[in-house]
């Protein structure tokens, strides 16, 4: 019992890295489709482009958000079932809390630079970005999708 821990434990370590990049990827494909004038389905959301916020240009449409998220999601979800022997669950729960973390604290910070003060009045805001919470629900809803499809491993 004892030599399965530290695997369990690098393979966690692993999926939290995975799920960092695939946020990362996510976030950049935003991005890139900020100029996409043909992607202007569904409403505005707020706090999409955090370091656009300065401009007055950080919100998005849904359907920009949706195209960046989704797919990072289902990325992450089949490198995480092929790489690492986690159940379902944990798969699902770090790759949620760890896009949570991620753009959580990656907001607070862009907050803080565009506005030249310290990260702390910051920090509580984050939670009123419509962009952070859709963002981490699509990113959990494409890992999911690919998780309940993964190799017949047992949850």
């Amino acid at each position: 019992m004892r030599a399965r821990w530290p695997r369990r434990a690098l393979a966690a370590a692993a999926a939290v890295a995975v799920a960092a990049i695939a946020t990362a990827a996510a976030v950049g494909w935003q991005y890139l489709l900020r100029d996409a004038h043909g992607l202007v389905g569904g409403p505005a959301i707020g706090g999409a482009l955090p370091l656009q916020r300065l401009a007055h240009q950080d919100t998005q449409p849904l359907l920009r958000v949706l195209l960046a998220w989704i797919p990072a999601g289902v990325g992450a979800g089949l490198v995480l079932a092929r790489l690492t022997p986690l159940s379902r669950a944990a798969r699902l729960l770090i790759a949620t809390a760890t896009t949570f973390v991620v753009l959580f604290l990656t907001g607070a910070a862009a907050d803080a630079v565009t506005a030249n003060e310290r990260i702390g009045p910051h920090v509580e805001p984050q939670l009123g970005h419509g962009a952070l919470w859709l963002a981490t629900a699509t990113m959990t809803a494409g890992a999911a999708v690919v998780a309940g499809a993964s190799r017949g491993r047992a949850s």
